[in-house]
């Protein structure tokens, strides 16, 4: 049996994603909210690492790829963009849940990946990136003269 020793950044992280959406949630309660609180938004990620590299799948609801940038700089990857709102300024609102406006996420993913082979692809409102992991080289055997 596997003894499983949880991380403490880990959970401190879940803790305060959880707060976050608690109080996103609680701001869309309200029925009418000022544009400024609706506009906070940041999708929601999975980051998984395979034998392979590291795949970053992303709820981008509503957006086109034009809207979405992803870029690796470093061991840190962004993906930021902007929704824009779905009604016009003079439509009188009742009540606004869906999030709109500019959003950014960074993430370290790890210093030994291969940035210029990513590839992300858009499909149903869902970003998938996948990161290849560096190979490791093979150690080659190398005759050394001895004069």
């Amino acid at each position: 049996m596997r003894y499983y020793r949880p991380d403490p950044y880990e959970a401190m992280v879940r803790l305060r994603e959880r707060i976050s959406q608690l109080l996103a949630d609680a701001e869309g309660r309200g029925g009418r909210q000022p544009a400024a609180a609706v506009a906070a938004w940041a999708p929601r990620v999975n980051i998984v690492e395979t034998a392979d590299g590291i795949i970053v799948t992303a709820d981008l609801c509503g957006l086109d790829q034009e809207q979405i940038e992803v870029e690796i700089t470093g061991d840190t990857l962004t993906i930021s963009g902007e929704r824009p709102p779905d009604f016009e300024a003079s439509e009188r609102v009742h009540r606004l849940e869906r999030r709109f406006g500019r959003f950014a996420r960074s993430f370290a993913i790890g210093p030994d990946i291969e940035p210029e082979n990513a590839h992300a692809g858009l499909s149903d409102g869902v970003l998938t990136l996948a990161v290849p992991k560096i190979r490791e080289k093979l150690p080659t055997e190398i005759k050394v003269n001895v004069e």
